[in-house]
């Protein structure tokens, strides 16, 4: 009876083994973004926070069960480097969002940390807060809705080590748990909204700069959103629906998904929708572009387009003939209106 409990225990811990070690191949990396404050840091606080990032990365990398990917801004967007601001915010957002899990080294007051916390907050990355003992900290960072894997309270970085060491694995666990959630998730959510949004526009004729004060967001971002999938799919409902608004777009909200789509008196012949994709792809692969050129562009094609559809001109070969992408490069190119 005994023998058969023993062997009855052994296979369940061998099967659990076995389906965590499926599930860290599925997930081996787990990708840790550190956030702390960087700008106007007292000299002081600064060596202190050296080590305590220090710590941890040490830490992570002697991970036995969890491979560790480290993300630190002060090692890429740091305060006097060459980014622009919004380069700043687009690198360092995508890195959190795309992040497993991100560490808080609350060691003094940071306008950049609050914003990184509401972007995991938002992107539902699970959080690690390493505090300096005393250190106050506000209400609304310790009440943003994202989980806490863990809480290290610490007066000297040395004690960072053992306290995290005897919890790393588990963060790392959970964070690769947490991702897996999250992309089952994001599975087939605003996957290509981006590139749907960038040639609604087009067509609409509304200018990145016109949308900008339509939705109160940045020429940059905006321009973000249409060529880079990360932060167009996690662009939050209230901009999706201020862009739907702008573009004539229907927004349809049901209690199974939320779902864009052109309006039906919007619909384009197959030559022109091909076309305007091309004229999509063409945009997509140069960058700066003249946004007002690229509507100019459009606007002259399809006065053409609809007055040839319209009048069916005989003995036209290119009737049925879409614009390729060569061809709107040498257009653009022409700096002329389209012939």
């Amino acid at each position: 009876m005994d023998d058969n409990r023993e062997n009855s225990d052994e296979a369940f811990e061998l099967d659990v083994h076995y389906d965590l070690i499926c599930f860290l191949k599925d997930y081996p990396v787990v990708k840790a973004y550190l956030a702390s404050p960087l700008t106007d840091v007292p000299q002081d606080r600064r060596e202190l926070l050296k080590a305590a990032r220090r710590s941890v990365r040490q830490v992570l990398a002697s991970c036995g069960t969890h491979q560790f990917q480290v993300y630190d801004p002060a090692d890429h967007t740091p305060p006097g480097s060459d980014h622009t601001p919004s380069e700043v915010y687009a690198t360092d957002r995508r890195h959190v969002e795309n992040a497993d899990v991100v560490f808080f080294f609350v060691v003094g007051p940071s306008t950049g940390m609050g914003m990184e916390a509401h972007i995991a907050a938002q992107a539902t990355v699970p959080r690690v807060v390493i505090q300096l003992r005393g250190m106050h900290v506000t209400r609304m960072f310790v009440g943003a809705p994202t989980r806490e894997l863990a809480k290290i309270e610490f007066a000297s970085p040395d004690e960072i080590s053992p306290l995290l060491t005897n919890q790393a694995s588990r963060i790392g666990e959970e964070a690769a748990r947490s991702r897996k959630l999250r992309d089952e998730a994001s599975s087939g959510g605003f996957v290509g909204i981006g590139i749907f949004l960038l040639k609604r526009r087009i067509e609409s004729q509304v200018s990145l700069d016109d949308l900008s004060v339509l939705t109160d967001q940045t020429v940059e971002w905006l321009r973000k959103i249409e060529r880079d999938p990360d932060p167009s799919a996690l662009m939050s409902v209230p901009l999706l629906q201020r862009i739907s608004r702008a573009l004539e777009i229907d927004m349809v909200v049901d209690p199974n998904h939320v779902s864009v789509k052109s309006r039906p008196d919007r619909g384009l012949s197959p030559t022109t929708n091909q076309s305007l994709e091309n004229l999509v792809q063409f945009v997509l692969s140069r960058s700066p572009i003249d946004d007002r050129r690229i509507l100019q562009l459009w606007r002259s094609y399809r006065d053409e387009r609809q007055m040839i559809e319209r009048e069916a001109l005989a003995g036209r070969e290119d009737i049925n003939r879409s614009v390729e992408i060569e061809r709107w490069k040498e257009l653009y190119e022409q700096r002329s209106l389209f012939q």
